[in-house]
């Protein structure tokens, strides 16, 4: 624990009239809070949920809380500087954010450990982040590159960025955008510049009202 907290009590800080060794232990609850001089004027001060007793070890003489916490820590290290390295943070002042920032980190070393063991082989951490980040945007950018309501260069980046996984737009959907469009009637002069959305159904090109003709289903 950081010294600064006013929880913890003045007996318990660095002192140069504590001797070098000594340990204090302070318990309330299922929590124990413990104070080791390691060398003159110091202090480490440690809150253990799972230690209750004032157990020494033995080979190295120093409380058991100390030595487990040095044993485990390890960890804790590991993924610091993992998430150091490769991390989704950025600065912000909402601590909501903070912490799903440290999730989405945590997640990715995670599911990487989890993918080197079952596929029983090790990859690059940094590859396999972006894959990772890449497959989980795929979906919505195909839909995006498809999207002809949003400006053509947002669409010809997004096709850029998909490059072999551009989806290949359904023939039908296209037709049915393409007869949505007023285009001039292909019967009507030129110089009457008659648009129409309607569209011939054998040819499929438009024709405005006047040279549409009604059939009834019998003559059809």
């Amino acid at each position: 624990m950081k010294k600064n907290k006013r929880e913890i009590p003045k007996e318990f800080l660095p002192s140069k009239h504590r001797d070098v060794g000594s340990t204090l232990y302070g318990f309330a609850g299922q929590n124990t809070l413990l104070s080791h001089v390691p060398k003159g004027n110091k202090a480490v001060i440690l809150l253990s949920s799972m230690h209750h007793a004032e157990a020494v070890d033995e080979p190295t003489g120093k409380p058991e809380i100390i030595e487990f916490y040095n044993k485990t820590k390890g960890g804790v290290d590991e993924i610091d500087k993992k998430c150091s390295i490769y991390t989704t943070s950025r600065r912000t002042r909402r601590w909501p954010m903070v912490v799903f920032y440290r999730i989405l980190d945590i997640s990715t070393i995670n599911s990487h450990l989890l993918y080197d063991i079952h596929h029983d082989k090790t990859t690059e951490r940094g590859i396999f982040v972006k894959e990772l980040a890449r497959s989980l945007v795929l979906p919505q950018m195909k839909r995006r590159a498809l999207n002809e309501r949003l400006p053509r260069e947002l669409r010809l980046s997004s096709a850029r960025v998909l490059g072999k996984d551009m989806p290949v737009p359904n023939r039908q959907e296209v037709d049915k955008e393409e007869s949505k469009k007023r285009k001039r009637c292909h019967t009507c002069p030129l110089k009457l510049q008659r648009k129409s959305t309607h569209t011939c159904y054998a040819c499929k090109k438009h024709v405005c009202l006047q040279c549409e003709k009604q059939v009834c289903p019998e003559c059809l």
